[in-house]
């Protein structure tokens, strides 16, 4: 089994990282998670922006709220790529425990007495799969039809020191990198509300079509089965998706 680095934790802590990447222009959402986020954590939010500068850091800023500590940090890129975003993000936790969430995700309040549990899993237990919900619009063009609820299975949550990567262009998944290592993932109870897809037409074609474009090239790019059959669901996916918005 690997060996962790040493992760420090304040005693009036939780064991718990919560990691964010968000465009300045979701600033708008931010308010909002962190009101869901539990009290004590740690907060490592990585603003991207796209330009000429490859990962550049231009800024850090810290703040509190409660015993929950807010660190900002920004980034320059000249390419989207989610998977590095990530893992640019979760190298700047400090907690036993990293949660990823986006800006416009949301934690279910009365779960919080679950964080305080989580060094109670069994050290070969590296991820913890949780439940995805939310709700997106389905249009015809612009045309407003009925709304689609899902639940998607994520790995969420993962143990933190032992170098697990987030892989993928778009729709990242850390589970292979966890698998990988030699590490289980196991179900919780944990449930995420997703509010991202709650949007106008337009903003939804602009996602699926941006979703499009980094699934092709990671497809085209992939010599892992496994992987490639992942990548081909999603792009099929999406693909049928942004067919509905075409009219």
């Amino acid at each position: 089994m690997p060996t962790p680095e040493i992760v420090p934790l304040q005693p009036e802590g939780l064991p718990l990282s919560v990691c964010v990447i968000a465009t300045e222009s979701d600033a708008h959402y931010m308010l909002d998670l962190l009101r869901t986020i539990p009290n004590g954590s740690e907060v490592v939010v990585l603003w991207n922006s796209i330009g000429d500068v490859e990962e550049q850091t231009v800024h850090r800023k810290t703040k509190t709220y409660g015993n929950t500590v807010v660190r900002y940090y920004k980034t320059v890129k000249t390419k989207l790529h989610f998977a590095n975003l990530r893992n640019e993000c979760i190298a700047l936790a400090t907690r036993p425990w990293i949660m990823w969430l986006d800006a416009d995700d949301r934690l279910m309040v009365h779960q919080h007495d679950f964080f305080k549990r989580l060094n109670e899993y069994p050290p070969g237990i590296g991820g913890l799969t949780c439940g995805c919900v939310g709700s997106q619009p389905m249009y015809t063009g612009s045309e407003f039809d009925d709304s689609l609820r899902y639940h998607v299975p994520t790995v969420r949550l993962f143990r933190n020191g032992y170098g697990f990567q987030f892989e993928g262009a778009a729709h990242e998944q850390i589970g292979w990198s966890i698998d990988q290592a030699g590490f289980r993932t196991a179900p919780c109870s944990l449930i995420v509300h997703h509010v991202g897809y709650e949007i106008s037409a337009d903003k939804m074609k602009a996602k699926l079509e941006r979703n499009v474009k980094l699934l092709s090239t990671e497809y085209a790019s992939c010599d892992d089965q496994r992987k490639l059959s992942l990548w081909s669901q999603m792009l099929a996916r999406d693909s049928q998706h942004l067919q509905k918005y075409q009219g």
